[in-house]
């Protein structure tokens, strides 16, 4: 039976054997090899999408062994990994009619891949019936293969009923319940799959992966204390997982527990030597907690690892601009944007740099390019809303503005820039209407309305 691993099990022998295989194309080895060796370096080879490197062991094994069963699977499985299902099938259809249970799981998959989901479903009752009437003590592995064929095709709902049929005749199958969860966050039922990891952990508390697992379901539901909890468990099971301590140290940034999340996310790099992207986390903290120097130092390190770095870049220069060093700034956002042309997040930073330095047409410009790469950006239309009604252009001003209301999470004192708007455009009763909104909210919004519209001073007792 197939078993599904999240990491490829690469045992001392199978190293052993894929390093032989290897010195051999550097003829420091024999090269003879049993089909069992072949098929461990194929798998490898697959797992790490180094499919090129399969057609030379497959033709190696041809020559070794040239009417080998288990050797033709491998052909059709590394056509499929390159996209060539028709081919595959061609290699499955071609065996001989022998009882194969790997075959046919191949072949229910690829059946799915070109939209023949009924017959693999077909399929995969018969080879229930004979798998497990070869060996009944199996249902439960069964039903999970055939419940990983279906899943790897976004084929949830059929993968469920036979995770549903394994779990019934073996409750406590962890790898099964495991799948059940998966699937059900897929489909974004996040009660359940919650459940069914509490469910796992009353079978089974020491699973740091369950708890990781749980973690991230809680982490991308935005409950990030509940995140970190999760993690910690599983931090306490297997210390030396880094994947569990990034996730921990995001939950910790997501919560602006910024230091911690530093500390973590220094722990991180140290060990998975990933110095670049984690200087780019550490900066980020930095730059929340508004300590831009540390901030730009992150950034500055991580650019000398990986030069061609647009966020590391665009850091920087967000960094200077929050310190109103506006044409330090654009420098670096013009070298994010030659990486990167079409950012529209580059091209709002660089706008907010063009109105620090009074260049009010070219901000306009760059406020525009943002909106023609991303129209969906509320605080962008905004911000250029609020440069044209400083530039006099009171009516394309108007329009961004009222576009704006229909927001879920309305903008603070846009009701006094519509009304000063509207009283610009000698539209008394609506700009009446407006400003008195604004002050139904704030009575105090009348001092900003003078600030920015003090031409109309003497109807403020019409409000």
């Amino acid at each position: 039976m197939a078993e599904q691993q999240s990491f490829f099990p690469l045992d001392a022998e199978t190293a052993a054997t894929v390093k032989r295989y290897e010195d051999f194309l550097l003829g420091k080895a024999g090269g003879y090899f049993e089909v069992d060796e072949l098929s461990n370096i194929i798998d490898y080879y697959l797992f790490k999408g180094m499919t090129k490197y399969c057609d030379g062991v497959l033709e190696l094994g041809n020559k070794l062994h040239p009417n080998s069963n288990e050797l033709k699977i491998k052909s059709a499985s590394t056509c499929f990994a390159k996209g060539d299902i028709r081919n595959a099938l061609r290699i499955i259809d071609t065996m001989n009619n022998d009882f194969d249970y790997e075959k046919i799981i191949l072949k229910i998959e690829l059946l799915q891949k070109i939209g023949r989901v009924k017959e693999a479903q077909m399929l995969a009752k018969k080879l229930f019936a004979d798998a497990t009437a070869e060996d009944p003590d199996n249902i439960d592995l069964v039903c999970l293969d055939l419940a990983n064929t279906f899943i790897s095709q976004n084929n949830y709902d059929i993968a469920m009923k036979w995770l549903l049929k394994g779990e019934q005749n073996n409750p406590k199958n962890i790898d099964i319940l495991l799948e059940k969860a998966h699937a059900f966050e897929q489909s974004e039922d996040y009660k359940k799959a919650e459940n069914i990891y509490n469910q796992i952990i009353d079978i089974d508390a020491f699973m740091p992966e369950v708890w990781f697992n749980l973690g991230q379901l809680f982490y991308f539901q935005r409950d990030y204390n509940k995140a970190i909890e999760a993690f910690n468990y599983s931090i306490a099971l297997d210390e030396n997982d880094m994947a569990i301590t990034i996730m921990l140290a995001h939950s910790m940034f997501q919560l602006e527990r910024f230091e911690e999340a530093i500390e973590l996310y220094k722990t991180y790099g140290e060990a998975s030597g990933d110095i670049w992207q984690t200087d780019i986390f550490i900066a980020e903290s930095f730059e929340q907690m508004d300590e831009y120097e540390h901030a730009i130092e992150y950034f500055n390190k991580s650019l000398e690892k990986y030069p061609d770095n647009y966020v590391a870049l665009l850091g920087i220069g967000s960094c200077l601009l929050s310190q109103e060093k506006y044409a330090e700034s654009i420098v670096f956002i013009d070298r994010a944007l030659d990486i990167q042309e079409d950012e529209p997040e580059a091209w709002g930073y660089l706008a907010e740099a063009l109105v620090g330095m009074e260049k009010i047409d070219d901000a306009l410009l760059a406020y525009n390019k943002s909106l023609l790469l991303d129209p969906n950006q509320p605080d962008t239309v905004f911000n250029l809303a609020c440069l044209l009604f400083k530039k006099g252009e009171k009516k394309q001003a108007l329009e961004k503005f009222l576009s704006l209301c229909k927001e879920d999470e309305p903008f603070e004192l846009i009701e006094v820039y519509i009304a000063a708007c509207y009283f610009s455009l000698r539209d008394i009763n609506n700009g009446i209407a407006y400003l008195r909104a604004s002050m139904e909210l704030d009575r105090r919004t009348i001092i900003f309305f003078l600030e920015i519209a003090p031409e109309y001073y003497k109807i403020i007792h019409l409000v």
